[in-house]
């Protein structure tokens, strides 16, 4: 007969450390799909995110058509908005316009996992941003760690500051 045994193995700790108590725990292993949408998008809403998105690039490019920008720095603040690596944080309320304003210029963006974060995904792709899913609730592990692989490649990151909560 083959007999299993498992021997318990006591783990090191660290000396003068009050927090970090395991310190030969492995690091948390993420894959390919927590970086993808959320699956269970039912047939319709598969079917409508490509005219939402087109409908809604095409809203965007509308109304900022008619926004006048004016550039304006906090002291202290980066004085070459194309300077990399950078993070930006900005209000959803500013969403449209930052998605114009900003285009074209290696930005990834943290967004929702949700049907909602998939069809804005598919609408600043199409200004050239590139979607990093996650979110405070879903995913958050993947989107730090997806907003991490890209500002170590040398790419801008943004995200809004005010989340579902407010």
């Amino acid at each position: 007969k083959d007999v299993n045994i498992v021997v318990p193995v006591r783990r090191k700790r660290a000396a003068a450390s009050h927090y970090n108590t395991d310190v030969t725990a492995p690091a948390p292993t993420v894959s390919a799909d927590q970086f993808a949408p959320e699956p269970g998008f039912t047939l319709r809403q598969r079917l409508l995110l490509p005219l939402i998105a087109w409908a809604g690039a095409l809203l965007v490019r509308l109304l900022c058509a008619t926004v006048r920008y004016h550039n304006s720095a906090e002291p202290g603040g980066p004085l070459d908005a194309n300077e990399r690596p950078m993070i930006w944080a900005f209000w959803h309320r500013c969403l449209i316009v930052a998605t114009h304003r900003f285009q074209k210029r290696d930005i990834a963006v943290l967004t929702s996992r949700s049907f909602d974060g998939e069809v804005i995904s598919r609408i600043i792709e199409k200004f050239g941003y590139q979607a990093v899913r996650g979110s405070s609730r879903r995913g958050a592990l993947g989107a730090v760690l997806g907003a991490r692989r890209e500002l170590e490649g040398r790419r801008a990151v943004a995200f809004t500051v005010d989340g579902p909560l407010g």
